[in-house]
C-alpha cells in the first residue's frame, strides 16, 4: 500500500489537501478494502492520484485514492468495501474519455494495470474472452494471426481498452459497415452494486421471465428495464434519432430486440460505469477482410468535402473519413505527411480546403474494382468540382494514410502559441445528409466567438470532431466553455442529432433531458436508482439515482487550466510541454 503523502500539503486551490473527516471516511474504506482480502495495489499519494485526475478531456478533479485490482474479485471486494455510499467508485481503463468519464474526487479502480488477460480465443465460434483492462490494439495483435479482428475502430487503440469501449459504446471508423461495440457482445460478467456477480447475455422470452422472478437486486433490474422498455415503447421511437450514432447511456431503444429476446447488455454498454463494473466480456470477432482499396479526394471548400459525402455512399464505401484545412495545414508538419505527397504528386494549384479518405473493404476482388469504379463515376460527374482524386492499392500506404488521419487529435492539440484545440463539443453528430448546413451553423457559433477551429471525422455516419482553438489558462477562454456547450447542444437538438456521438456523456449529463426528454430522462433515472440506490458507481454522471447527489454540471468542475495558471509565469515556458499536455496518458 502506498503511503498517504498528503498530510501538510498546502497548494492553493489546487485541492491536495482533504479535510480530517474526507481523511478519516477514505481510510475507512482502505480498512475494509483489507478486510475483504483485496489483492491488488492501493495508492493515496498525491503523485499518483494525480495520474488519475486527468484524462483526454479539458477537466481534472483529484481523486481520493488510486486502486489497481488484481483480481475480477478484487471488484467485487472495492463494491462491498463501499457500500455504505459515503465513497463512489470511478472504473478508469486507458483514460482515453474525453469527457472526463472516469475522473472523481471519489476512488478510482483503474482496470489497465492487472486485469489485461486475453482468457479465451475460440475461432470455431468466433468469440474472444477478455478482461476490461485489455487494449484494443493488442486484442487486434493477437487476433490477426488467426485472421480476425474486432471491428469498431477508434483513433486511440494503442491505449483504449475494450471496458473503455464498453463503456461508452464506442464505434469509430466503419460503423456503417460493422457497427458499434454494443454489437459484438455475447456475454458480461458484472458487479452489481450489492457485489454480487450477474452474467448478462441475449434472453429468450421464458429465459427473461425466469431472471425477473427472484427477490434480488438482479431481478429488479430486469422487472425495471422490462418494465421501461415495454411501457415507453412508443415515447423511445419517438425520442430516440434513426442514425448511426445511437444515443448511449442508457441505451433504451436496442434492448428488447425484434425478435421478441431481451439484451440488457445493450443497456450496461454505454453507461459509463454508473450502473455495474464489468469483469470480463465475451465478444465475437470477425474475419479481417482480404482487400482493401482507399480512393483520397481534394477539395477547394470543406463544405464541398462534406456535400460529396452522399454523392458516394451509393458506391458503399466502408468508412468516408474528412480533414478540413486547418488540419491540413497541422499535417504537414508531421513526419507521415511525405506519405501523402508521394500518393496525391505534384501540388494543387488550388488552395486544398479539404480532404476526404474513402475506403472499400471486402473478401472479393472483383466486387471492391466495381465499386472503386462506380465511386469514380461518381466523382467525374459530382457537381461538388473536387480537386482531383487518386486510387490506392498498396496496403502499406494505406495504413499510412489511415495513419495520418487517426493523428488527428494530436495535430490539433499542438500548442499554437498559447492555444490549442481542445475537445469539449468534439463529437458530435447528425443524419448525414444535413451534415453540411449543420457545419456551416456549427461554424457560425465558433466564427462568432472568432475562434480557430480543426474539423475531421466520420462523415459518412454524420459524426463530426470538431475542437475549438483556446487557451484554457485563462479565465476569458474558460469561460467560453458554457455559451458554446450550450449552442451547440441547442443546433444538434435542432438537426435531430447527439451532443455526443461517439465518446459518451461524462460530465455533460446535465444535457440528458434536451436529448432523452423529461419522460425517459425520467425513466433513466429509475432505472439507475434500480440498479445502484447509494449512488456508489460514478456519481454525479448520466443521471442521479434516489440518493440525493445532482448530475454534475460543467462549471461545477475544475477545468485543467484553473491549476495550470497556478504556476507562475517563471516556469510556464520550462514545462511548456506538460502544460500543453491534455492530461491524455
Amino acid at each position: 500500500m502506498g503511503g498517504d503523502a498528503i498530510s501538510g500539503i498546502s497548494a492553493g486551490n489546487s485541492g491536495l489537501s482533504p479535510s480530517a473527516s474526507e481523511i478519516t471516511i477514505r481510510e475507512a474504506f482502505v480498512r475494509r478494502l483489507d478486510e475483504q482480502g483485496f489483492e491488488g495495489d492501493i495508492n493515496l499519494q498525491v503523485s499518483s492520484r494525480l495520474v488519475s485526475s486527468t484524462d483526454n478531456s479539458i477537466y481534472q478533479r483529484l481523486p481520493a485514492a488510486l486502486i489497481h485490482p488484481r483480481t475480477q474479485e478484487d471488484l467485487n471486494r472495492a463494491v462491498r468495501a463501499a457500500a455504505d455510499g459515503e465513497l463512489t467508485l470511478a472504473i478508469r481503463g486507458g483514460g482515453t474519455g474525453t469527457n472526463g468519464q472516469s475522473l472523481t474526487d471519489g476512488i478510482v479502480l483503474d482496470v489497465s494495470r492487472h486485469l489485461d488477460r486475453i482468457l479465451d480465443f475460440d475461432a470455431e465460434a468466433g468469440t474472444v474472452t477478455v478482461e476490461p483492462g485489455v487494449i484494443l490494439a493488442r486484442l487486434n495483435a493477437f487476433l490477426k494471426p488467426h485472421g480476425f479482428f474486432f471491428p469498431p475502430t477508434v483513433s486511440t487503440a494503442t491505449r483504449a481498452t475494450i471496458g473503455g469501449m464498453i463503456a461508452t459504446d464506442a464505434s469509430g471508423k466503419g460503423s456503417r459497415i460493422y457497427g458499434r461495440t454494443s454489437d459484438y457482445i455475447e456475454t458480461m460478467d458484472v458487479v452489481l452494486s450489492d457485489g454480487t456477480d450477474l452474467q448478462v447475455g441475449r434472453l429468450t422470452a421464458p429465459q427473461l421471465e425466469e431472471a425477473m422472478s427472484g427477490k434480488g437486486l438482479a431481478a429488479r433490474a430486469y422487472r425495471e428495464v422490462h418494465r421501461v422498455v415495454t411501457e415507453q415503447a412508443d415515447e423511445i421511437r419517438h425520442v430516440f434519432p434513426d442514425m448511426n450514432r445511437g444515443l448511449t447511456g442508457y441505451n433504451l431503444q436496442n434492448v428488447l430486440l425484434e425478435d421478441g429476446s431481451f439484451h440488457i447488455a445493450r443497456l450496461l454498454a454505454g453507461s459509463e460505469g454508473t450502473l455495474a463494473l464489468t469483469k470480463k466480456v465475451v465478444l465475437r470477432v470477425r474475419r479481417l477482410p482480404k482487400y482493401r482499396q482507399l480512393i483520397v479526394v481534394r477539395y477547394a471548400s470543406f463544405n464541398d468535402t462534406l456535400r460529396d459525402v452522399q454523392t458516394l455512399l451509393p458506391a458503399n464505401p466502408y468508412a468516408v473519413e474528412v480533414l478540413d484545412d486547418r488540419v491540413l495545414a497541422k499535417a504537414q508538419q508531421d513526419v507521415t505527411w511525405h506519405a501523402l505527397e508521394r500518393v496525391l504528386g505534384t501540388r494543387s494549384t488550388l488552395p486544398v480546403k479539404g480532404m476526404s479518405f474513402v475506403e472499400f473493404v471486402g473478401d472479393d476482388l472483383a466486387v471492391l474494382q466495381e465499386q472503386m469504379a462506380h465511386a469514380v463515376t461518381l466523382l467525374t460527374n459530382s457537381p461538388h468540382e473536387p480537386i482531383d482524386h487518386k486510387a490506392v492499392s498498396d496496403p502499406d500506404i494505406i495504413a499510412n494514410l489511415w495513419t495520418l488521419r487517426e493523428k488527428s487529435v494530436g495535430l490539433l492539440g499542438r500548442p499554437d502559441g498559447h492555444k490549442q484545440g481542445v475537445p469539449f463539443v468534439e463529437d458530435t453528430a447528425v443524419p448525414p445528409e444535413v451534415l453540411p448546413e449543420y457545419v456551416s451553423e456549427f461554424r457560425d457559433i465558433l466564427d462568432g466567438y472568432g475562434l480557430s477551429y480543426g474539423m475531421f471525422g466520420h462523415a459518412d455516419v454524420g459524426c463530426l470532431h470538431v475542437r475549438p482553438f483556446l487557451d484554457m489558462l485563462t479565465p476569458q477562454d474558460r469561460a467560453l466553455i458554457r455559451p458554446i456547450s450550450d449552442a451547440v447542444a441547442a443546433l444538434t437538438k435542432r438537426h435531430g442529432g447527439l451532443l455526443w456521438g461517439e465518446h459518451g456523456r461524462g460530465f455533460r449529463g446535465e444535457f440528458s433531458p434536451l436529448f432523452f426528454g423529461e419522460t425517459l430522462f425520467a425513466e433513466l433515472c429509475r432505472i439507475k436508482d434500480v440498479f445502484d440506490p447509494k449512488d456508489i458507481f460514478n456519481r454525479g454522471k448520466l443521471a442521479p439515482g434516489g440518493a440525493g447527489y445532482p448530475v454534475d454540471r460543467i462549471e461545477g468542475i475544475p477545468f485543467k487550466g484553473s491549476f495550470d495558471e497556478d504556476i507562475v509565469p517563471a516556469l510556464r515556458e520550462p514545462y511548456a510541454l506538460s502544460i500543453s499536455c491534455n492530461g491524455f496518458p
